[in-house]
């Protein structure tokens, strides 16, 4: 028990796999968030990678490129633009039907996201028996 509690203690609500932050919106945040919308809209339907947005926006370059993915997930809840991804990186497009490959792919990564959520509260309840 005392590893699962320390192992909580080392969770936080910004690791990668979160939301956007409730820091994300610092100084310069929106002007680069900006620069990605102009990329990518002035390029419709060519996939660009995190990490040639973030050398073309002014992002840091490091690691997963958490900040473009933010950047990202900012312009597509909130802003409502349609951007999609895929393997190859980022792309603006108005095409509806990328926009609903876009949808069914999000809908087939959480139903494996709900299965490792079951698989993992399985191991949960067998540790603590």
């Amino acid at each position: 028990m005392d590893i699962l509690k320390s192992s909580e203690d080392n969770m936080n609500e910004e690791d990668i796999y979160s939301s956007v932050p409730k820091d994300a919106i610092e100084p310069g945040f929106t002007e680069q968030k900006d620069k990605v919308l102009r990329l990518l809209k002035t390029n419709p339907k060519v996939f660009f990678n995190a990490r040639v947005i973030a050398k073309t926006c002014g992002f840091p370059i490091r690691g997963t490129q958490v900040e473009v993915r933010n950047a990202i997930t900012m312009l597509i809840e909130p802003d409502q633009q349609p951007i999609v991804s895929n393997a190859k990186g980022f792309a603006y497009t108005e095409d509806p039907n990328m926009i609903d490959f876009y949808a069914r792919s999000l809908e087939e990564r959480l139903a494996g996201l709900e299965r490792r959520i079951r698989s993992v509260r399985k191991i949960y309840h067998k540790l603590l028996s």
